[in-house]
């Protein structure tokens, strides 16, 4: 929950991009657009597929780690993270990714 009584529910769709759906309820969900929050592409390192793994909020900001791939058989995977105001808007990290070498699913403990 972002603190005005809505939950936010990030899914993927294959691998292939980040959507959003909010409730109040925890029962009926609403997707709140056709098209993913956060996109493959177009830089090289997600233009295969990405996935949301955590989001933190951090001094006022939302910072979704995610993974990521560059390659169409999906073999490798890296780390990367976007940012956020409002969870609805994200702004990916300029110097994605943050771990390469098939080190993905990036958690914050």
């Amino acid at each position: 929950m972002a603190g005005d009584g809505v939950w936010y529910l990030f899914y993927e769709r294959d691998d292939r991009g980040i959507w959003l759906a909010t409730s109040t309820d925890h029962t009926v969900w609403t997707n709140q657009q056709d098209e993913p929050v956060i996109r493959m592409g177009p830089e090289v390192y997600d233009q295969y597929g990405l996935a949301m793994d955590q989001i933190i909020k951090y001094k006022r900001k939302y910072y979704g780690y995610y993974h990521a791939t560059e390659y169409k058989d999906w073999h490798d995977w890296t780390s990367c993270v976007a940012i956020s105001d409002d969870l609805k808007h994200w702004k990916k990290y300029p110097k994605n990714p943050i771990q390469r070498e098939n080190k993905s699913s990036p958690i914050v403990v």
